[in-house]
């Protein structure tokens, strides 16, 4: 898919706004939710200049901010899953599958585990020994995501 050039505009906007969360997030181990109220006003540009959003990937798009947000923000924290939740809504409305935030979730999972495994930062429940900033791993996910799929 070629993108016009206000989606060239709404993409980079959107990085950056990801790429400032994981920075707070590095810094204060926090991210204040206006940052996600930005992603999110960002993101409808898409559904304004994007392709049009089928039946099926908005119900999945619901069901996976539902379980991000009822079930896995108690795992890994409240901006973790907010943060995840947007980049869900960010890829559907680029045209993309429930799939693709799929294995956005799992590359973000995938390089957490590889670089706290290195760090010796894992233990042999496969749990993580001190908490870490999870943003900045969603972030460099995204960017893969969109390396592959964009």
């Amino acid at each position: 898919m070629s993108m016009t050039g206000v989606q060239v505009v709404i993409f980079i906007t959107f990085n950056a706004v990801f790429f400032a969360a994981a920075v707070m997030d590095l810094m204060t181990r926090e991210v204040y939710d206006f940052l996600w109220m930005i992603a999110v006003a960002i993101s409808l540009g898409m559904f304004f200049t994007g392709p049009e959003v089928g039946m099926g990937e908005a119900a999945g798009l619901v069901i996976y901010v539902a379980v991000q947000e009822f079930v896995m923000a108690r795992v890994y924290g409240r901006a973790d899953s907010h943060a995840l939740c947007v980049c869900a809504m960010f890829l559907i409305l680029f045209g993309k599958t429930v799939e693709v935030c799929i294995f956005h979730f799992a590359i973000t999972f995938l390089l957490l585990t590889v670089v706290q495994s290195v760090r010796k930062n894992v233990d042999s429940r496969g749990m993580l020994k001190k908490k870490v900033a999870m943003v900045p791993y969603i972030t460099v996910g995204l960017w893969i995501t969109s390396a592959v799929f964009i």
